[in-house]
């Protein structure tokens, strides 16, 4: 039994390191009122993209907009890239997705939302 067990726990601890908790999306530059927007491009034409988590506020019992986590210093890179064009950094999913914005881990652990344009969603459970 105690072999059973200390594979059992063997399994679950390879299978429990090697599944990633980090989502990668695209970053666009826009315009603080959203009137114009465009892709962030690396230096080869390829979108930029960047390595976090998704996840939503509650504005209040049915309104939630999606936000997309990253590093303070990965921001600050993204940002200063935008900041080149007179534009404000942001994440998308796609190019039809809703807008959204990121949140900043900073390097104190405190998370703050950057500045940006999003939709909010409406979540009805009936």
């Amino acid at each position: 039994m105690k072999k059973i067990n200390k594979l059992y726990l063997t399994l679950a601890t390879v299978f429990w390191s090697s599944t990633s908790f980090s989502d990668q999306t695209d970053v666009f530059c826009t315009k603080a009122d959203a009137s114009s927007w465009d892709w962030l491009y690396e230096e080869d034409g390829t979108y930029t993209s960047v390595n976090g988590n998704w996840g939503f506020h509650r504005i209040d019992a049915i309104n939630r907009f999606r936000y997309f986590t990253i590093p303070y210093d990965n921001y600050r890179e993204l940002q200063s890239r935008c900041d080149e064009k007179g534009m404000i950094a942001q994440p998308a999913m796609s190019r039809f997705s809703d807008w959204n914005i990121f949140e900043i881990q900073m390097p104190s652990g405190e998370k703050i939302f950057a500045r940006g344009y999003y939709t909010i969603d409406t979540d009805f459970h009936l």
